[in-house]
């Protein structure tokens, strides 16, 4: 998540793409087909470096993930069942390394994580676009890669809760909100806002698409940890044709203050940088 949470004003960081209709309206709105399979590939790369009794100790992972969301009719409703299909992952954390492959599932974190695709969310969306319900199963190993039940339901319903459910025109804005886990620092995620423009209408591969430009900070009325941004945005390419964003890349990158009373060996407080970049596109519907 995301997350735009992911997420710095950017030039296209999706390629660049030719504009077409300025004053075209666009409605931002998740649409699922029923009965369908929307297919996503997301590529993370997670680097934190984190101060601990004088010494600095450096993780950086990369994780590639396959999902899959089906979705059903229920009246009105729509529910879409979110499943992990297939994870890569190859890192090094506190010094030691750290490989794992879903479909090749051996080394040291294969006990840990070999359940993940296990993993289930079921989110319920009305006909107004808005989420009304996540419910997700809890499988072992989710918490290792910092995907506890609330992590879950967050990361299921994120795209859903940017979008703005109603039709805009090039040029024009909206503000959403996120949660951000901070897992192994704090049980309570910090509040990002988003500021998200709908900056004009590109072509790519012969698709018509709206390019969103997003600009995020830590709500300065959060109060969790001294969370600060350093920088925080992205863009999204949506395809108002389906309904479903096409390709993004958000940038997360903010340093999180431990509380008084927690502080280095020269009494300096301990600042964690952390700085997630996350892409990913929509590889299939089927």
């Amino acid at each position: 998540m995301l997350n735009k949470r992911v997420l710095c004003v950017m030039s296209c960081l999706m390629g660049s793409g030719e504009f077409v209709r300025g004053a075209e309206e666009v409605e931002f709105k998740l649409n699922f087909e029923d009965g369908k399979t929307y297919v996503t590939e997301t590529v993370t790369d997670v680097e934190t470096v984190l101060p601990l009794a004088g010494q600095v100790i450096e993780s950086r992972v990369k994780m590639s993930m396959v999902s899959s969301q089906k979705a059903s009719q229920q009246g009105q409703n729509t529910q879409v069942v979110q499943k992990l299909d297939a994870m890569k992952l190859d890192g090094t954390a506190a010094g030691m390394q750290l490989a794992y492959d879903s479909e090749n599932p051996e080394g040291l974190l294969a006990a840990t994580l070999g359940s993940l695709t296990d993993a289930e969310t079921t989110m319920i969306i009305g006909a107004d676009g808005k989420v009304i319900s996540v419910k997700s199963n809890e499988v072992p190993g989710m918490e290792v890669l910092g995907m506890g039940e609330n992590e879950m339901k967050q990361a299921a319903r994120e795209i859903a809760d940017l979008m703005p459910n109603k039709a805009l025109k090039v040029g024009e804005s909206w503000q959403a909100s996120s949660k951000l886990p901070l897992t192994g620092i704090s049980n309570e995620p910090a509040t990002i806002t988003y500021d998200m423009t709908f900056d004009s209408v590109v072509e790519k591969e012969g698709r018509q698409l709206a390019k969103i430009v997003i600009v995020g900070k830590v709500d300065e009325d959060d109060g969790n940890l001294r969370v600060t941004s350093k920088e925080i945005g992205g863009e999204m390419l949506f395809d108002p044709e389906i309904g479903q964003p096409r390709e993004s890349k958000l940038v997360l990158s903010i340093e999180v203050g431990l509380p008084a009373g927690e502080e280095s060996v020269e009494g300096e407080a301990k600042r964690i940088p952390m700085k997630t970049v996350t892409e990913a596109f929509l590889k299939e519907i089927k």
